[in-house]
């Protein structure tokens, strides 16, 4: 698994980390160690796929465009866009018992809207095709290639470009929902070279692996920096000094 950062607080460059099953992050203060855990829970949440995502999901508060994105100095300032993005192989559930893992690269780059952090961006990947989004204060531009599912030798890749002429921060869902409703009505309105049925299937394939792309992690303190004889307010959410360890461990272990 690979975690992509660039522009994030003291990450100001593109980096590509490998995340293994053991990953130890080691740091002084103020080196990206926390963000690095926020911006990885982000993108396996599916945060970083919606048109306004949450930073500030429970235990990370990462706070307003301006805290996050990297502040260079001089006359450079503060960064105008800032970049997150996962690479990872999945099996989706529909094939869990058949087929091979699917490597699925999500990217997604966010800008400020009024202080509000809003998608500016977005590429996906897999070997079923590659979706692009580029969103403005008042359009959604849409483009998805996706591979055809026939066997015949004539079959060609589906190819569908759209625009939603509405403000993209009016839109609740992710935007690999929004891209796969827009372009299902594209290919019922005729404009696939191929049967519609096929395009359909083909299309939903690929959709339906990125919108379940990920799992959301568990983040806790290791060990109590404030131990306790007893815990009269019992609580999941994390804490920095493990306050939650105790309910933690009661519900992983009964």
């Amino acid at each position: 698994m690979k975690l992509i950062l660039e522009n994030v607080r003291s990450i100001s460059n593109r980096q590509e980390f490998e995340v293994k099953p053991l990953t130890f992050l080691v740091g002084e203060n103020s080196t990206g160690k926390t963000t690095f855990l926020a911006m990885l829970a982000a993108a396996l949440s599916g945060e970083i796929v919606q048109t306004t995502p949450d930073f500030n999901i429970s235990p990370f508060d990462l706070g307003s465009f301006d805290n996050i994105a990297s502040f260079r100095g001089g006359k450079a300032g503060r960064s105008k866009r800032f970049t997150v993005g996962l690479e990872a192989e999945w099996l989706p559930r529909h094939r869990a018992r058949r087929g091979q893992p699917e490597t699925i690269r999500i990217v997604s780059e966010f800008r400020s809207d009024k202080g509000q952090i809003v998608l500016a961006s977005h590429i996906a990947e897999s070997s079923k095709g590659k979706l692009t989004a580029n969103l403005t204060e008042d359009a959604i531009n849409i483009d998805v290639e996706v591979k055809s599912t026939s066997t015949s030798k004539n079959s060609k890749p589906l190819k569908i470009t759209e625009t939603y002429h509405e403000p993209s921060d009016k839109l609740s869902s992710s935007i690999h929902s929004f891209a796969g409703s827009l372009s299902m009505a594209a290919i019922s309105k005729g404009a696939d070279t191929q049967s519609a049925l096929e395009a359909h299937s083909a299309l939903a394939h690929f959709i339906f692996d990125l919108e379940g792309f990920g799992k959301p992690p568990l983040a806790m303190a290791p060990v109590r920096s404030k131990p306790s004889r007893t815990y009269d307010d019992l609580r999941d959410d994390f804490r920095p000094g493990g306050d939650h360890i105790p309910l933690v461990q009661i519900l992983l272990f009964s």
